[in-house]
Protein backbone atom coordinates (compact mmCIF):
# COMPACT_ATOMS: atom_id res chain seq x y z
CA UNK A 1 0.00 0.00 0.00
CA UNK A 2 1.26 3.70 -0.68
CA UNK A 3 0.40 6.81 0.94
CA UNK A 4 0.48 10.07 -0.24
CA UNK A 5 3.11 11.89 2.10
CA UNK A 6 1.83 15.45 2.21
CA UNK A 7 -1.64 14.39 2.89
CA UNK A 8 -0.98 11.46 5.39
CA UNK A 9 1.25 13.88 7.31
CA UNK A 10 -1.34 16.80 7.20
CA UNK A 11 -4.39 14.25 8.25
CA UNK A 12 -2.13 12.85 11.32
CA UNK A 13 -1.34 16.63 12.38
CA UNK A 14 -5.31 17.52 12.12
CA UNK A 15 -4.33 20.05 9.31
CA UNK A 16 -5.67 18.71 6.64
CA UNK A 17 -9.23 16.78 5.71
CA UNK A 18 -9.88 14.28 3.38
CA UNK A 19 -12.62 15.29 0.97
CA UNK A 20 -13.27 12.48 -0.58
CA UNK A 21 -13.25 8.75 -1.18
CA UNK A 22 -10.62 8.76 -3.51
CA UNK A 23 -8.25 11.08 -1.30
CA UNK A 24 -8.94 8.62 1.44
CA UNK A 25 -7.10 5.76 -0.40
CA UNK A 26 -3.69 7.97 -0.32
CA UNK A 27 -4.33 9.39 3.51
CA UNK A 28 -5.89 6.76 5.85
CA UNK A 29 -6.70 3.49 3.82
CA UNK A 30 -3.30 3.19 1.12
CA UNK A 31 -3.46 2.85 -2.39
CA UNK A 32 -3.53 -0.09 -3.73
CA UNK A 33 -5.16 -0.19 -7.47
CA UNK A 34 -2.64 -0.18 -9.03
CA UNK A 35 -4.06 -0.72 -12.96
CA UNK A 36 -4.71 2.65 -13.78
CA UNK A 37 -1.85 3.95 -10.92
CA UNK A 38 -0.51 6.89 -12.87
CA UNK A 39 -3.56 8.17 -13.74
CA UNK A 40 -4.97 7.61 -9.79
CA UNK A 41 -1.71 9.38 -8.92
CA UNK A 42 -2.34 12.66 -11.59
CA UNK A 43 -5.81 13.26 -10.05
CA UNK A 44 -4.99 12.80 -6.64
CA UNK A 45 -1.94 15.04 -7.32
CA UNK A 46 -4.15 17.62 -8.79
CA UNK A 47 -6.88 17.42 -6.21
CA UNK A 48 -7.98 20.09 -3.80
CA UNK A 49 -6.85 18.08 -0.42
CA UNK A 50 -3.72 17.37 -1.88
CA UNK A 51 -2.69 20.99 -3.08
CA UNK A 52 -3.67 22.25 0.54
CA UNK A 53 -2.04 19.55 2.64
CA UNK A 54 0.79 20.30 0.52
CA UNK A 55 0.31 24.30 1.26
CA UNK A 56 -0.31 23.50 5.05
CA UNK A 57 2.66 21.26 5.29
CA UNK A 58 4.96 24.59 3.94
CA UNK A 59 3.61 27.00 6.06
CA UNK A 60 3.89 24.71 9.07
CA UNK A 61 7.34 24.79 8.33
CA UNK A 62 7.51 28.45 8.73
CA UNK A 63 10.86 28.82 7.31
CA UNK A 64 11.87 31.80 5.18
CA UNK A 65 14.16 30.61 2.33
CA UNK A 66 16.57 32.86 3.39
CA UNK A 67 17.00 31.28 6.83
CA UNK A 68 17.66 28.06 4.82
CA UNK A 69 20.46 29.58 3.04
CA UNK A 70 22.10 31.14 5.76
CA UNK A 71 21.63 28.16 7.44
CA UNK A 72 23.45 26.10 4.76
CA UNK A 73 25.93 28.68 4.54
CA UNK A 74 26.67 28.19 7.83
CA UNK A 75 27.12 24.49 7.59
CA UNK A 76 29.49 24.72 4.43
CA UNK A 77 31.54 27.46 6.41
CA UNK A 78 32.20 25.04 9.54
CA UNK A 79 32.60 22.38 7.21
CA UNK A 80 35.36 24.33 5.04
CA UNK A 81 37.27 25.29 8.54
CA UNK A 82 37.06 21.69 9.79
CA UNK A 83 39.10 20.98 6.10
CA UNK A 84 41.63 23.42 6.24
CA UNK A 85 42.64 23.10 9.58
CA UNK A 86 42.87 19.08 9.53
CA UNK A 87 44.73 19.26 6.56
CA UNK A 88 47.43 21.91 8.55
Amino acid sequence: MVFCYYCKRSHDSNVGLVSSKADAAFVTTGFSNWKKGMENFKDHESSSTHKNSLAAIIASRNVSVGNLMQQSLQKEHKCNEERFFTSN
